[in-house]
């Protein structure tokens, strides 16, 4: 099983955990993950998905559980 896949379980519960405690980076936080996000090649712009790990880069950037597939963005302690 790709790599990827395996990390999908564990994703979903930590994105699941920051949305019920309704918790997001700061705005200064979201804006550069996002700008991160913008330059990279693997992001398809139209849809806003990431090609490496299939998420909505515009809701993943924003929960501090999440980071980039690529490593180009980590956790956040928001």
């Amino acid at each position: 099983m790709p790599r990827r896949i395996q990390r999908i379980p564990g994703e979903i519960t930590r994105a699941v955990s920051d949305v019920v405690k309704n918790k997001r980076v700061t705005k200064a936080e979201y804006a550069q993950r996002l700008s991160i996000c913008d330059t990279c090649p693997l992001l398809m712009k139209r849809s806003g998905l990431c090609r490496s790990c299939g998420c909505v880069m515009r809701v993943k950037a924003a929960l501090p559980s999440m980071e980039c597939p690529m490593g180009k963005w980590s956790t956040s302690e928001s």
